[in-house]
């Protein structure tokens, strides 16, 4: 069924994300219920694009230590 985002949001479908924006245009996933919790509207006539699933991307390492030193970490000269 072709839909149209009311409002943007993120979902999920199975096992697949999504991220989609106010005004987007694409096909409902099967087995969501987007419709239904208002987040979607049904379109005719039109053909939009699919929404694409989010890409995983990996976790930017940490370069520093965070919160308080440790009594270890301050030099006592």
């Amino acid at each position: 069924m072709k839909v149209k985002a009311v409002k943007s949001f993120a979902g999920m479908a199975g096992n697949t994300k999504y991220r989609v924006s106010e005004g987007e245009e694409f096909d409902l996933p099967a087995g969501t219920d987007w419709l239904k919790a208002g987040l979607v509207v049904p379109l005719s006539g039109s053909t939009p694009a699919k929404a694409e699933p989010v890409k995983k991307t990996a976790p930017k390492p940490s370069s520093a230590k965070r919160g308080r030193p440790r009594k270890t970490d301050v030099s006592t000269s």
